[in-house]
This record gives structure tokens, C-alpha cells and sequence, in this order.
């Protein structure tokens, strides 16, 4: 299976719908659980809400108001220590490219947060 050739387009939360039949999944890249994270996926508050944890690892949950039905979670993790840098986002894009495929997604949008808090 291959995937597609990656473009960069500028999208609002509005675009992640599942109306449009441009993208099958949508990867949300963040350093950790926000208020804009959690406004964009509504979805997700029920997760947070029973798991304290939740959002800290690769993890597919299925979200029918995103393209695809497929909202995969692709945490960085601190953005902010010494060694810290662009590699993170390169490594977390990597695996979550790699898990889209195997959840069947060949045309993932990537979503990331417009602020990053600290």
C-alpha cells in the first residue's frame, strides 16, 4: 500500500470533517492534551474524563466526525527540555504515518495545534 504524496494545505477544525473525501484519517501532532486540542476533536473529552493518562501515547480511536472515521493521537511529549527539538515532531510524524497505514488510511490529514502552551 502507498500513501500519498503529502501536500501542505491550510484547514481550520471545519475542514476535519468527515464530509470531504480528500483525506481518510486525520493525525493530531501536539505536545499534550489542551483546551484546542479538546475543542477541535469533541470526542475526545469522554476519553479524558475516565483515563488521566489518556493522550500520552500513539492511539487510534475512531471519531466519526473526522475524515475517515479515524482520529489518530500523536503526542511529542515535552517540547521544552534541553535536548528537545524539531526531531520530535519528524520521530511522532514517522510512527503515526506508519500506524495511518496500518489502520487502512492512505491520505492522512495532519493537524497540528495552532498554540503550543507550556
Amino acid at each position: 500500500m502507498t500513501l500519498a504524496l503529502p501536500a501542505i494545505v491550510s484547514a481550520s477544525s471545519n475542514d476535519l470533517a468527515s464530509s470531504g473525501k480528500e483525506f481518510d484519517a486525520v493525525i493530531a501532532v501536539y505536545p499534550s492534551v489542551s483546551q484546542e486540542l479538546l475543542s477541535a476533536f469533541s470526542s475526545l473529552n469522554n476519553y479524558t474524563t475516565i483515563d488521566k493518562d489518556f493522550g500520552s501515547s500513539l492511539t487510534v480511536i475512531p471519531d466519526q466526525n473526522v475524515a475517515g472515521g479515524r482520529l489518530i493521537l500523536a503526542p511529542t511529549g515535552s517540547l521544552y527540555g534541553d535536548s528537545d527539538d524539531v526531531r520530535k515532531f519528524q520521530e511522532v510524524t514517522k510512527a503515526a504515518m506508519k500506524r495511518a497505514q496500518a489502520a487502512g488510511a492512505v491520505a492522512p490529514l495532519f493537524y497540528f495545534p495552532t498554540k503550543i502552551d507550556r
